[in-house]
């Protein structure tokens, strides 16, 4: 018991800066090796810690900008160590955030609606649904259990728009071999087939991350309603939400045109308002391309921002008592964690929450 109580001390010391050169040396060695091996009280509570330290789930959050940190090592360091110092207390019984544990993290679900309506739903325990023509399958050779195995085979191009609902994702693969993750609470629709088209067209309402294949014949194009982002080949995230004020395109390799205006390179990224450009600027691709990577990851983020995203991945309701500051957050969270542990690491900068019903009270 002394030595959990030693370790969550120096952890403390350390998270705020206040550790001697040999605290540091002692705390980052403490993670270098007691953490990968049994000497540590397997308790619950830390069964989970090693889970998420070995997955870069955990990180904190807080009001304070991160901590300048003393060498690489010290780097991978702290993202684990901050999420034992939050994790090594479980929350307690009669907790208002003990009713969270039932939002559960995202899970692979999506619907493909046809284009004579019906509307099928798609296998949660397949990750990837593979478009070609009036041939759907799964990324392992399965066929859609309820398409229609008779539907006659013609030359018409029929639209279809695949959605996740809030709690949901799913990856797609378009006729013409390109990749599409679909973030949460998203929809796109594209043409049964791009054979015979002069550009591959599709239209998102959410978030997407896509590796398009490339084909500089038949450009690829995205419309959003404010942005159109034109590609030949390339690996882009697109957040096109409705409920955000701007939409944002980040490139990670190749380039993309927006509105016909501007043009990116790998590594910037496009803020759109009302089909205007208000900026060409380096992204934060850490940021961008978090939630495809299985994390969340607020640098300077401000807590309406942040819930925005708690809601669509856990399908919570989001009411805020009180107004809202301008305090802004730091930190990563694996996805994976059920919701009652993103709030508990929410609570450390301050923010208090109750749950109720479906709804998630914000005291900021």
């Amino acid at each position: 018991m002394e030595q959990n109580n030693r370790v969550e001390f120096l952890i403390d010391k350390y998270l705020h800066g206040q550790c001697s050169e040999e605290e540091k040396k002692l705390v980052e060695q403490f993670y270098l090796t007691t953490l990968k091996s049994d000497q540590f009280p397997m308790t619950e509570p830390t069964k989970d810690i090693k889970l998420i330290m070995w997955n870069y789930i955990s990180s904190s959050t807080s009001r304070k900008k991160p901590i300048r940190l003393w060498s690489a090592i010290a780097v991978a360091a702290s993202v684990a160590l901050i999420g034992l110092y939050v994790f090594l207390t479980p929350i307690k019984n009669g907790d208002d955030l003990s009713v969270a544990k039932s939002f559960l993290a995202a899970t692979n679900q999506a619907t493909l609606t046809l284009a004579d309506g019906k509307v099928l739903e798609l296998s949660g325990e397949k990750s990837t649904l593979i478009v070609n023509g009036e041939v759907l399958t799964y990324n392992d050779g399965s066929p859609v259990s309820d398409q229609k195995e008779d539907q006659p085979k013609n030359s018409s191009n029929h639209s279809l728009m695949a959605s996740t609902p809030k709690g949901g994702v799913y990856t797609f693969v378009l006729p013409d071999g390109s990749k599409v993750w679909l973030n949460a609470d998203s929809r796109i629709r594209f043409p049964e087939r791009f054979a015979g088209l002069t550009s591959r067209t599709v239209e998102l309402e959410g978030e997407a991350y896509f590796e398009v294949t490339h084909d500089k014949l038949h450009p690829f194009i995205v419309s959003t309603p404010k942005q159109k982002v034109k590609v030949l080949g390339t690996h882009f995230n697109i957040n096109a939400y409705q409920d955000e004020p701007v939409e944002k395109t980040a490139l990670i390799q190749g380039s993309v045109n927006i509105n016909d205006k501007a043009v990116l390179k790998p590594g910037e990224e496009s803020i759109v308002a009302s089909r205007t450009i208000l900026k060409v600027a380096q992204a934060d691709l850490t940021a961008e391309m978090a939630w495809k990577n299985g994390l969340f990851v607020f640098n300077d983020a401000p807590l309406d921002v942040i819930m925005r995203q708690i809601s669509k991945w856990y399908n919570v309701n989001i009411i805020y008592k009180g107004d809202l500051t301008n305090e802004t957050y730091n930190g990563t969270i694996d996805r994976r964690a059920n919701l009652s542990r993103i709030l508990n690491i929410l609570k450390k900068g301050g923010v208090r929450f109750e749950i109720k019903d479906n709804n998630l009270l914000v005291t900021p």
